[in-house]
């Protein structure tokens, strides 16, 4: 399925008032949409990406009614996603096929190139209509007017963390769709070349370990990971402090979800792997433990042990993004702040996984003149489309009108260039 770009309905007031308040992301790094102020942001602002410039005339929206969408680049040059309570692509899927949890493919890396197949799950998979229950919640909901192929037969979960290595998807996968995320998170990998076959990890990160970390989230680090020496995975701390409704305050306040912040902030803390370890054994996960006196990072196998690599007063969300441009030799990572549900997304860069950290962007995801209101909660940049000239495709999902795979091109500027 191709994605829709929205007619656009600029008008010269409004085009004046864009450039007054720098309307979008990261044109005005510490401004909102509306021209207020966030709040001071955590890191000091980046002077090797001076600008994010987003190119709204290239803003399309595909699966309305599926929400989530994080992606990872596999060997086979496909991007692989998830998608959550929907149909993922094709017409009226949320009503036709909906499911728990879905997996799709996607071709292509601007707008206008997409192109959406649903693998697992929704309308008219090509591998199988449920992603497997094995030992997972079994998806019981009954939904009036809604077609639901997997009810007592699929899983009923979430999942914002995939990745492809070699010919295997691995996915942390979480229960529920509200505060019964926060339980565990177990990984789950599928067979060596089918995604018709998956197996369940016998352990999680669950409720009670030191420090309580929520669902690790993959960070892609090029094509089958060949960017990083190693699988990285980032996890907020959980330390919630519950949630401002920001659009449809009933729906916000029955999922329960919202920003996390300690007495510190909200943190978020780094895992790794050894790229050719068994990601299903828990003994292959080490934990950033903080660093030498020359800068060095010290990895532990013990949980207790893991420290923060990112800390912002203002919180940060359950969930988060990561990805390696190699073109411009930084990590970035993209998490909520202030408001959750409210577009309130940071963007930051650093030149390893576990920092140092400066901010690229502050601000607020939204552009009502293009249909696109300040309901944002999850944004990652598509690991495919970072190139030459510092050029991007972000993809963002929210509630609301939002709740769809929602894309939009842009480009770092990046100092010197």
């Amino acid at each position: 399925m191709r994605f829709v770009t929205l007619p656009s309905r600029w008008t010269a007031r409004t085009a004046r008032r864009a450039a007054e308040l720098a309307l979008g992301l990261g044109l005005l790094a510490w401004a909102a949409a509306d021209g207020t102020l966030t709040g001071a942001p955590p890191y000091p602002r980046s002077e090797r990406l001076t600008e994010m410039v987003l190119d709204w005339s290239t803003f399309g929206r595909a699966a309305p009614g599926s929400d989530n969408w994080p992606t990872t680049w596999a060997a086979d040059g496909n991007l692989y996603t998830t998608w959550g309570d929907g149909g993922g692509f094709g017409p009226d899927a949320a009503w036709r096929a909906y499911v728990s949890i879905g997996v799709a493919r996607l071709t292509g890396s601007t707008v206008a190139t997409l192109w959406g197949q649903n693998l697992i799950g929704g309308l008219e998979p090509l591998v199988g209509d449920c992603f497997p229950r094995i030992g997972g919640l079994r998806d019981t909901r009954r939904l009036p007017r809604r077609a639901v192929p997997c009810r007592e037969g699929g899983l009923h979960g979430k999942s914002w963390s995939v990745l492809a290595l070699g010919d295997r998807l691995h996915l942390f996968v979480v229960p529920g769709a509200g505060v019964e995320m926060y339980d565990e998170a177990r990984l789950y990998s599928s067979a060596p070349g089918d995604l018709a076959e998956w197996t369940e990890a016998p352990w999680a990160f669950a409720a009670e370990d030191t420090p309580r970390l929520l669902s690790p989230m993959f960070a892609q680090a090029g094509r089958d990971n060949a960017g990083a020496d190693h699988v990285y995975a980032y996890a907020t701390r959980h330390a919630p402090v519950g949630y401002v409704a920001g659009y449809r305050p009933g729906y916000v306040r029955a999922s329960g979800l919202g920003l996390h912040r300690g007495p510190a902030g909200g943190e978020v803390h780094l895992l790794r792997a050894a790229k050719d370890a068994d990601l299903m054994r828990p003994d292959t996960w080490e934990f950033f433990a903080g660093e030498h006196g020359g800068g060095a990072p010290v990895w532990s196998g013990q949980q207790a042990d893991s420290r923060p690599v990112f800390v912002d007063r203002q919180g940060v969300s359950w969930l988060s993004s990561a990805v390696f441009a190699d073109e411009l030799g930084r990590w970035l990572l993209v998490t909520e702040h202030g408001r959750s549900f409210a577009g309130k997304i940071g963007v930051f860069e650093a030149p390893t996984p576990w920092g140092p950290w400066r901010t690229v962007s502050y601000g607020t995801l939204a552009n009502p003149e293009r249909g696109v209101p300040a309901t944002a909660f999850y944004a990652n940049f598509l690991p495919n489309s970072l190139g030459p000239g510092g050029r991007f495709t972000l993809a963002f999902t929210g509630v609301g009108v939002n709740d769809a795979l929602n894309v939009i091109e842009g480009r770092f500027v990046v100092a010197g260039r």
